[in-house]
């Protein structure tokens, strides 16, 4: 019982005086952001591919709405990170199907610490999503 008490000791200590305290040198910021895309031609199960492409992202789905074609994906904070170095970031995607499936508007949310919230976090989650859904859509997908 006292090694158990003296590890979570040394643990806390280790992340409030060691690499753990980093997290609170950094700022925490938040950024949200929309765009809107365009596919040359519609699919079927553009909700199912969104989805996938999320997951491939290290994202899950939150929300799906077929009748409405809207689905919600979201990666959570790292609880590794953030017990070892302060590290904590979170990242939201939602995206509305329109135009009989050849528009997407795409809202996104960052937030985190180390530059994993801010403008440029917001701008590539954007960007990986594109080029993901791009591969496994086989054709080009545009910024409106």
């Amino acid at each position: 019982m006292r090694k158990v008490l003296l590890a979570g000791v040394l643990l806390g200590a280790f992340v409030l005086s060691g690499c753990g305290g980093l997290g609170m040198l950094s700022k925490n910021e938040r950024f949200t952001g929309t765009d809107t895309l365009a596919i040359a031609s519609s699919r079927s199960d553009i909700l199912d591919v969104i989805a996938a492409v999320g997951k491939e992202m290290g994202m899950s789905v939150t929300s799906l709405d077929k009748k409405k074609g809207a689905i919600g994906l979201e990666r959570g904070i790292s609880g590794a990170g953030l017990l070892l170095i302060g590290s904590m970031s979170s990242a939201q995607l939602g995206v509305e199907v329109k135009d009989a499936g050849k528009t997407l508007d795409i809202s996104t949310m960052t937030m985190g610490n180390f530059g994993a919230g801010g403008q440029d976090a917001t701008t590539k989650l954007i960007e990986e999503f594109k080029i993901r859904l791009e591969k496994k859509l086989g054709q080009s997908v545009v910024s409106k």
